[in-house]
């Protein structure tokens, strides 16, 4: 559960509070959204801002399995049976792609993961890092180009003012009674710290009110506008990240609206029509993701038309 989306009367919030943050998981937004959807001028903030103009030429590295083993996907092999079952899960086949390019995208795809062990290093530049994001803003579609998706980039000091803002949010709960102080302190506080303990964080936010034009031009689809700004946004995060894994860093995704907007805003003085999405935390990673389980993909994929 998000804090965005806690129950509002009191008893409700002390009960999903006392079970927050939840359990580890491997989800993004993007996954949880089926995504078409970008960006209308470049709208991007990073902090520090060094007032230096870069030219940085990125893309994804065709050495990404060499890269791979910065984010192990387990400590522990799985035994045959277990292999066995993975294979005939993912329906895995072998293709030929008429460019090599489609399969490095698809590797980077499959090597992103959750990864919550960070410490405050990178393997790259903060110019990469940068013109990742910014290729983002940028090149990531949106519903009749509404390009409603604003990201702010948060690296070192900057980014650990994020998580002091949230702890304090989270303190202010415990105070107020509506956080049992022992899943306070045995659960949430560590959680904090170790986004904390990262590198950066890239805040992406959705600018509802670039939409009223839109709105108006297509009033009988006025009620989807805000939904298709929201499934841009994810691919945005969704690319970021994957970009990121490929370069070599862990990261995760994560949802502490409504609780630290208001600080958010005032600290880095950004536009009141800024609404928070999620922040997408990101540093070397210290520690493996968890093996990652697959549904059934005969569930979840069926293909008609096939070619013989």
């Amino acid at each position: 559960m998000d804090p965005q989306r806690l129950p509002m009367g009191p008893s409700h919030t002390r009960r999903a509070l006392a079970h927050w943050p939840p359990a580890d998981e491997d989800i993004s937004s993007a996954e949880l959204q089926p995504a078409q959807v970008p960006i209308r001028r470049l709208h991007i903030k990073v902090a520090p801002p060094e007032g230096t103009s870069i030219s940085v030429s990125h893309s994804i590295h065709s050495d990404l399995a060499n890269r791979l083993p910065l984010i192990p996907s387990s400590p522990h092999p799985p035994s045959t049976t277990s292999l066995e079952a993975s294979t005939a899960t993912m329906g895995s086949t072998n293709v030929e792609f008429k460019n090599p390019a489609t399969a490095t995208i698809l590797e980077a795809v499959k090597a992103r993961r959750t990864v919550y062990g960070l410490k405050p290093e990178s393997p790259v530049s903060d110019e990469v890092i940068e013109s990742i994001v910014r290729d983002a803003v940028l090149h990531v579609p949106s519903s009749f180009n509404t390009q409603t998706s604003r990201v702010v980039l948060l690296l070192k000091d900057e980014h650990k003012k994020v998580w002091d803002i949230a702890l304090q949010a989270m303190e202010g709960l415990v105070a107020a009674g509506a956080l049992p102080k022992e899943a306070y302190e045995s659960s949430t506080k560590p959680k904090l710290e170790g986004f904390r303990a990262g590198y950066g964080t890239v805040l992406f936010f959705v600018d509802y009110d670039a939409l009223k034009d839109i709105k108006e031009k297509f009033a009988l689809y006025a009620d989807k506008f805000d939904p298709f700004a929201l499934e841009s946004n994810a691919m945005s995060q969704y690319l970021v990240w994957t970009a990121l894994t490929s370069e070599g860093f862990g990261a995760n995704l994560q949802h502490y609206s409504p609780l630290i907007d208001e600080q958010i805003q005032q600290t880095w003085n950004l536009p009141a029509s800024w609404k928070l999405d999620a922040q997408l935390v990101f540093g070397t990673p210290t520690a493996a993701a968890g093996e990652k389980a697959f549904a059934p993909i005969d569930d979840r994929f069926k293909v008609f038309g096939k070619s013989a």
